[in-house]
């Protein structure tokens, strides 16, 4: 009796389709006198004969006639073929509807409750969950830590930054510019690390595993481990706190409380009002606000430096002008005598020669214009008299010619011995 190819359901004789799963009948695969159980498609002997085998399964045909590695048969020890009938257990294997689980259910050990995912504490029960797995997982985690912070502390080799990481050209041109800006770009090169805080720092490849091993290490969901991993958060957040604020600090800083803060979220998500979860992110909030005002601080006393660097230097400049410009008196020549002399009056003598004098004063209030114009009248010029608000134009009786011009505070006077 023949089968069917795709279910192995047997079929009756002169079947187009099979009755149990649909699919037509493909009528080359047997015999018309006994299908799958005849010795249909068997390869003869010289004698035009069948051999003595059985031959189970689909033959095919190509351009050669069968292909007889397509056909299963069954020998036994002493070299006989056994007549068995046709065994579909291969075919079977693949139609025969399968059960897989598609994941597990996490039950309370005590009372038997499904537990829900980031669940510490089962709602039934009112049981802790621990896990093994997530203990050993944070003590490896802490261990890995500590490995690093004694990696770190033993290297000698820092990072270069800044002066350490410049060429020998650069360096030369700082040291020239710091010559002629009297070092106020130095002085703001010492306080910038004080300013940008906030900048992360170049970090040496132990120190870049670190910072990796805080970022990503995903903390288990039971109450032990993260409490425990609060309470290390807490101890390195106090360590920073208590040595040298720097920038070095301020990134380790930030990188510790982040991770205090996804910690207390998954406390409250899977134990909310925890006292010990809540004394640990308090504290942990507390270090935080402390090394905050100890870079402000810093950042506040590096900002005042620079400006009061500038002020100073501009002060300076502006006394070094001063000073030179109060310390001018009249030359004792015969055209310095002429003209009435200015007490603690800034300026500068722009031409001086035998026949001419010019005087530069400034700071000259429109009262003092008219005052030296009157002192100028008493000291004898006061011949071919021209003046106005601005100007003054006189002669003295030894032929020397005066003039005098007024503009934005400032006075030139100009004698000459002839006019």
């Amino acid at each position: 009796m023949p089968y069917c190819n795709n279910c192995g359901n047997k079929l009756k004789d002169g079947a187009k389709f099979c009755n149990s799963c649909g699919k037509p009948v493909q009528l080359s695969n047997y015999s018309n006198s006994g299908g799958f159980g005849s010795n249909f498609g068997a390869p003869r002997n010289n004698d035009n004969n069948y051999d003595s085998q059985r031959y189970y399964g689909n033959p095919t045909r190509n351009s050669e006639g069968f292909n007889n590695s397509d056909f299963v048969f069954q020998q036994d020890v002493a070299g006989n073929y056994n007549n068995n009938q046709m065994n579909f257990s291969d075919i079977n294997k693949n139609t025969e509807n399968k059960q897989e689980w598609a994941g597990k259910v996490v039950k309370c050990p005590h009372c038997g409750e499904v537990i829900p995912s980031f669940t510490a504490i089962c709602p039934s029960c009112h049981s802790e969950l621990r896990y093994n797995k997530g203990s050993s997982s944070l003590e490896s985690f802490i261990q890995n830590i500590n490995e690093c912070d004694y990696r770190i502390a033993s290297n000698p080799n820092k990072p270069k930054e800044g002066w350490a990481s410049w060429s020998s050209s650069k360096r030369t041109w700082w040291v020239i510019l710091n010559i002629f800006t009297f070092c106020i770009p130095l002085v703001i090169y010492l306080c910038m690390p004080f300013i940008r805080y906030n900048k992360a720092p170049n970090l040496s490849p132990d120190e870049q595993r670190k910072a990796s091993l805080i970022e990503n290490f995903p903390f288990p969901n039971e109450r032990e481990s993260i409490l425990e991993a609060l309470m290390f958060v807490k101890s390195k957040m106090a360590s920073i706190s208590s040595g040298s604020i720097n920038r070095q600090s301020a990134y380790w800083s930030n990188l510790w409380s982040s991770k205090g803060e996804q910690l207390y979220a998954k406390a409250q998500t899977l134990f909310r009002d925890d006292e010990i979860a809540e004394g640990a992110h308090k504290d942990i909030i507390e270090y935080k606000k402390k090394i905050n005002s100890n870079l402000k601080k810093q950042a506040y006393v590096g900002i005042a430096i620079v400006i009061i660097s500038i002020v100073l230097f501009f002060c300076f400049v502006e006394f070094h002008d001063t000073e030179q410009k109060e310390k001018l008196v009249l030359p004792n020549t015969e055209l310095g005598r002429t003209l009435p002399p200015l007490e603690n009056k800034e300026g500068e003598i722009i031409t001086q020669t035998s026949d001419s004098l010019v005087v530069e004063y400034e700071k000259i209030s429109s009262r003092e214009f008219k005052n030296y114009k009157k002192e100028c009248d008493k000291k004898g010029f006061d011949e071919d008299v021209k003046e106005g608000d601005t100007f003054y134009e006189a002669e003295n009786d030894d032929g020397y010619y005066l003039i005098i011009n007024y503009s934005d505070s400032k006075m030139r006077v100009n004698v000459t011995k002839n006019k």
